[in-house]
């Protein structure tokens, strides 16, 4: 998970007058607040208000082993306690939204739902988003919890006959145990995740409902059990089996008892909270996304409240091992793939580093006769090819080039360019008049662009090479931006009223529209 990841330090305040950006002296892996301003007279938090804030100790005192919590023992970070005092005491409005950008098991958007604000919380890991959506569910789901998982357990027991050859749960599982433990996540998925979350365009995370997450999380508990033998001194980290080492061995009878047992408790701790709840949950959305890529509308945030990870060597996809591979077959995410875009990732890639997928162009990735150039998937963050339409500026641009590096379509003094934030860049930007701009705005300028233009989000997706619909969703609020003109093409018209309750339209000029002649 790119969240929880400290439990001694005291948490550090910063204050951003906009939640555009994350603020620059984010301290990685301590506790962060930031209080914004928000305009439309929704929330208005004062420079002093840091003051009133209650905060306690972010430490925790161990994983909660009973209850509603007991089932989300991903303890790394603070504790529910902790956001809940900092959000009770923040004084926000009805309407106010709170933002956890490294949201990891949700403790920050559930806090906030318990309290009836809304919230946004995202993460880069599949696993923690899945858990914190299933944590947000509501009590009322309790009574259907047993009843479903008895009729998924039911489902046809010779199903797990083979495993396939990369089979992730492999690595702990014996193939028979893997084969009953794929069998019963087919279940789950077939029963409870629908098209809109498995669509055309990709995994949508933000669409699996409550009860589908919670039923993961039940399989979780139960892989997470079996693989005990496999637990490290970190109870939440799970080591990789060595050579030769024997893996775990169990029936398939035994798997759904303890799934079966698994969910009951989970109904029955989601049953006792409803006693304990008398607010209704505010709204959250939990989605699938990179920290680091996230555009967060200005004035769009009231607080935000989260934990960075630390940002030194750790393998944050260490503590989801197991989990990541009871999801593979519906996120199709590896964990090695995953783990190289984690803060403080332990991998580095064989090939050569390429900085940019611009300044890293080679003449052999262009195609002039197509107007395309190509993105190698070694070079693209999902992995997979790009292919990437030049319009007659970018062609232009690229055939100026010709004749002046033999690989590289961009180089400077005879070597390829390597980095970008040279004194060149920030002299280009101190000429234009542009401050905080950052290389990678130029892609969010593109990008805004071409939605601003009428491109179709789906299509932004492809042409930008992003993974998934949702990373380019948060473009969709421009989308209309661009049609305001037109609407003042109605401010010809008056409306006068009456003396007895007529209305009178008067149109002093409205340019007369000539009808295509059809023949």
């Amino acid at each position: 998970m790119q969240g929880r990841r400290n439990n001694h330090q005291k948490p550090a305040l910063s204050k951003n007058r906009t939640t555009q950006t994350l603020d620059s002296r984010v301290a990685f892996g301590q506790p962060q607040i930031a209080l914004g301003h928000r305009t439309e007279n929704r929330t208005s938090v004062g420079p002093r208000s840091f003051d009133k804030l209650r905060i306690i100790s972010p430490k925790r005192s161990g994983s909660p082993t009973s209850g509603w919590g007991g089932f989300f023992p991903y303890y790394a970070g603070y504790p529910e306690g902790f956001a809940r005092a900092i959000l009770e005491s923040a004084a926000l409005s009805a309407k106010a939204v709170v933002l956890d950008p490294w949201n990891g098991s949700g403790t920050t958007t559930f806090a906030a739902s318990q309290l009836g604000l809304t919230s946004q919380g995202f993460d880069i890991n599949p696993v923690m988003v899945t858990v914190a959506r299933a944590r947000l569910l509501p009590p009322s789901e309790a009574d259907s919890i047993e009843p479903l998982a008895e009729e998924i357990s039911a489902h046809d027991p010779h199903a797990a006959r083979s495993i396939e050859p990369d089979e992730p749960l492999g690595m702990w599982f014996d193939e028979s145990t893997a084969a009953h433990l794929r069998a019963v996540e087919s279940a789950i998925r077939k029963q409870l995740v629908g098209p809109m979350t498995q669509s055309p365009a990709g995994l949508q995370l933000n669409n699996l409902s409550g009860l589908a997450a919670t039923f993961y999380v039940g399989l979780f508990t139960v892989a997470r059990d079996l693989a005990a033998p496999f637990r490290t001194t970190n109870p939440t980290w799970l080591r990789v089996p060595k050579e030769k080492e024997k893996k775990v061995t169990v029936p398939r009878k035994v798997i759904v008892a303890k799934l079966i047992e698994a969910l009951r408790g989970m109904a029955e701790a989601l049953a006792a909270r409803k006693k304990s709840t008398s607010t209704e949950a505010g709204h959250a959305n939990i989605a699938l996304g990179d920290t680091t890529e996230l555009a967060v509308p200005r004035n769009s945030v009231d607080l935000v409240l989260t934990s960075p990870p630390y940002c030194t060597r750790i393998d944050y996809t260490a503590a989801t091992r197991v989990e990541l591979a009871i999801m593979a077959s519906l996120t199709r995410t590896l964990p090695k793939d995953l783990s190289r875009k984690m803060i403080g990732t332990t991998r580095v890639p064989k090939h050569d580093i390429v900085i940019d997928n611009v300044t890293g162009l080679e003449w052999s990735q262009v195609d002039e006769e197509r107007k395309l150039c190509w993105v190698h998937p070694d070079q693209a963050k999902a992995r997979r090819a790009i292919a990437v339409p030049l319009n007659g500026e970018a062609l232009a641009i690229v055939q100026r080039q010709k004749g002046i590096h033999a690989t590289h379509v961009f180089s400077f003094r005879g070597k390829p360019i390597v980095q970008v934030s040279t004194k060149a860049w920030y002299g280009a930007l101190k000429r234009a008049g542009i401050q905080n701009f950052r290389w990678h705005d130029l892609r969010h300028t593109w990008a805004s662009w071409h939605v601003q233009s009428g491109t179709p989000l789906f299509v932004l997706q492809e042409l930008g090479g992003w993974e998934s619909v949702e990373m380019v969703r948060r473009y969709a609020h421009l989308a209309a931006d661009h049609l305001a003109p037109f609407a003042d093409r109605l401010s010809a018209l008056s409306v006068t009223s009456e003396k007895f309750g007529h209305v009178l339209v008067t149109v002093p000029k409205i340019e007369r529209l000539e009808a295509p002649v059809t023949h």
